[in-house]
């Protein structure tokens, strides 16, 4: 079984609106994010906790230095840092992901929202697609190696696809798709009836 990835989901900052708006719109990020069982979720209660104890009290920061201790102290390959921004009844939040091995952010994600009800059903779907990028970042592996591997894949991915062609176009000029459909013995038989 592959190792999970941690991922150190730090508080949300308040840009402009109300500051009390960003615990339920943590939480429900949060929770969204740990329904889907794909890490190890670290959020900020035991963010705070662990850093208190390595006596490391920028719990705010946002350069890739900072990012880089702190997601050592907290043993995270990525960390999520949030910012929301509401005017009047429009929400919308920013989600960065920084990686830790890699030292940078590998995603900018925006999720918008012109009521509380939309916000919430936009996290549940944002949260899903978040998973599904991250979950193809494997632990310890670099942004080099993941490169290399989605080539790989998509090379792999080009030449089936330029088989299934050549099958259905090359078979389909000489012989219809029952050629096709009765398999590739029979076309190479000589069975050309269409």
């Amino acid at each position: 079984e592959l190792l999970k990835l941690t991922v150190a989901i730090l508080d949300f900052d308040v840009i402009s609106g109300d500051a009390n708006i960003s615990e339920p719109i943590y939480k429900a990020f949060y929770n969204e994010m740990q329904k889907t069982g794909q890490f190890n979720l670290l959020g900020k209660e035991e963010i705070g906790k662990i850093l208190k104890e390595k006596k490391f009290d920028d719990l705010k920061c946002k350069t890739s230095n900072c990012l880089i201790k702190m997601g050592e102290y907290l043993k995270s390959d990525k960390i999520i840092i949030g910012t929301i921004t509401k005017n009047i009844n429009r929400y919308l939040i920013e989600i960065k992901v920084f990686d830790v091995l890699n030292k940078n952010v590998i995603s900018v994600d925006f999720i918008k929202a012109s009521s509380e009800k939309e916000l919430n059903s936009n996290i549940v779907s944002f949260s899903a697609t978040l998973t599904s990028k991250l979950s193809q970042s494997k632990k310890g592996q670099t942004q080099e190696e993941e490169i290399l591997k989605k080539y790989s894949e998509r090379k792999t991915a080009e030449t089936k696809t330029e088989l299934e062609d050549i099958y259905v176009f090359g078979i389909g000029g000489y012989g219809g798709y029952n050629a096709l459909l009765n398999g590739y013995i029979d076309y190479g038989k000589g069975n050309y009836s269409g």
